[in-house]
């Protein structure tokens, strides 16, 4: 029983808190957190309008339910609003991250759940939410960043980058986007399964998605005037094999955390999915795509492109 339990501490260790350098993380986060501000000064800006809704409308989720809290009127919502956008830029850029990147947190909290609270909103608010406060309790802003750089002459500042050049530190919040992100889609498939059954697997549901999002004008003009939703419709059994790929797809990211050859293939077809229910039957989840970055080895990449990671003057100093 020692042993065991030993053997999955080491595991458990092992995979969360493996010794890395600072840059997957920190490019991350600058995505992220640039990918959501522009989503939301071009979307969700239009939630003000539920704003003006009658207070009768009001069905509080958490935190609002939890403090008990009145809905916003319009200008409480703008001042929300504008703030989030703020503080995501500021740790899009690793402006005093420690900060930004919570207060980014809270304000995305409140604007989502006044959304949902509005009887506006799905599970990809949530996702938003929790990737916000993984991003808040992490050292994000220990590379690419503004505060790597002003800081540098700090001798305190350098003694901690010199203690972090490789830490596990900057592991655990990867492993945990992607883990959070897989259990997103895990769960959506077994929801499919659950509600809909064999009708969901081997019916006409993505034929029906394709003919009323088309015609529920929810895809963007570029979609709606491309009419791929309509001419895959006229295919039953592609729309019937394309059902049955979306579970399997959406059950296999189960493993993709936690196998290399598992993440390459079923996150590669969940993006590709994306795009294609981007074009074919909704925008609503586009904003998801900020999830994917965590996917990403960045550093290979930079290395690929021949980018000095240990000379260049964006990244921590304490690599050089």
């Amino acid at each position: 029983m020692n042993s065991l339990y030993l053997s999955f501490k080491n595991n458990w260790n092992h995979y969360f808190y493996e010794e890395k350098r600072p840059f997957n993380l920190a490019i991350t986060r600058c995505l992220f957190f640039l990918f959501i501000a522009q989503y939301s000064f071009f979307h969700d800006q239009f939630s003000s309008y539920w704003a003006m809704l009658p207070h009768e409308l009001w069905h509080p989720v958490f935190p609002m339910s939890f403090f008990k809290a009145p809905p916003f009127d319009t200008d409480d919502f703008h001042i929300l609003f504008n703030s989030f956008i703020f503080f995501s830029l500021l740790s899009s850029i690793g402006l005093f991250t420690f900060f930004s990147t919570k207060l980014a947190a809270i304000a995305g909290t409140l604007m989502y759940s006044f959304q949902v609270s509005s009887l506006e909103g799905s599970h990809d608010n949530l996702a938003t939410v929790v990737f916000l406060w993984i991003f808040a309790f992490s050292n994000s802003g220990d590379a690419f960043s503004l505060d790597s750089l002003w800081r540098k002459s700090s001798t305190k500042f350098l003694k901690l980058r010199k203690s972090r050049m490789l830490s596990g530190s900057y592991s655990w919040p990867i492993k945990l986007l992607m883990i959070f992100f897989a259990s997103i889609y895990v769960s959506a498939g077994f929801s499919k399964i659950y509600n809909g059954g064999m009708e969901w697997l081997w019916g006409d549901t993505v034929k029906n998605y394709f003919l009323f999002s088309h015609y529920k004008s929810d895809l963007d003009q570029l979609g709606i005037s491309l009419g791929l939703g309509l001419f895959m419709a006229q295919f039953p059994l592609l729309c019937k094999f394309g059902g049955l790929a979306t579970i399997i797809i959406e059950l296999g990211t189960l493993f993709a955390p936690f196998f290399k050859k598992a993440k390459y293939f079923f996150i590669s077809a969940m993006f590709l999915w994306h795009i294609g229910f981007y074009f074919t039957s909704s925008n609503g989840f586009f904003n998801m795509t900020a999830l994917y970055f965590c996917w990403v080895n960045w550093e290979w990449i930079l290395k690929k492109l021949n980018f000095s990671l240990s000379d260049t003057k964006i990244v921590a100093d304490s690599l050089k």
